[in-house]
């Protein structure tokens, strides 16, 4: 099954970020990073997967079914100075992002209904995934953890990994009714 697949994907890329999880591997980690994880595993798979399709992160098939993939990748990364001191971090947990999501979350629920898309795709698109990834630092009293783990609808996936001071976690989303 298609989404198996996806699942098996996911936590070999997921993998492959906690093993890069020291600061010097983990800086160059972003969201296409992670797609061209979950990509390159399920291509081993024998899975067809097209990147960046009409504004879908991936479209993904196997001779049985399709799903759209929308992906988010929320980290607080460290912006270093030529001496390699912290001089700022990029973003953080906030509204904004969980608003994001939210848009996300309900426009790959949208566009898979869409028979447009299906039409241009050459086959129904069976069902939505949105895969979320947050990476939490110990001690942070704003977490993205305090924005998603509540948002429990449709989970069928949860993956958690502590390493030195970050909980990593990807969470997949069957989206059934919009958020």
């Amino acid at each position: 099954m298609l989404l198996e697949k996806i699942k098996r994907a996911t936590a070999v890329a997921f993998d492959r970020l906690i093993e890069d999880s020291s600061h010097d591997m983990l800086q160059p980690w972003n969201e296409s990073v992670f797609r061209y994880h979950i990509a390159r595993s399920l291509i081993d798979d024998g899975v067809f997967v097209q990147s960046e399709w009409n504004d879908i992160d991936l479209v993904v098939s196997d001779s049985n079914q399709s799903t759209f993939v929308e992906l988010k990748y929320y980290a607080s990364p460290e912006k270093f100075g030529f001496k390699r001191q912290v001089v700022a971090r990029k973003g953080g947990p906030s509204a904004k992002n969980f608003a994001e999501f939210r848009r996300s979350y309900n426009l790959v629920l949208e566009r898979t209904g869409d028979s447009n898309l299906a039409d241009k795709w050459g086959a129904d698109i069976d069902f939505p995934l949105v895969v979320m990834v947050y990476l939490d630092r110990n001690g942070k009293s704003k977490t993205f953890g305090s924005y998603y783990d509540s948002v429990v609808a449709d989970v069928v996936e949860r993956l958690t990994q502590q390493s030195g001071d970050t909980r990593f976690t990807v969470v997949i989303y069957l989206p059934r009714v919009p958020l």
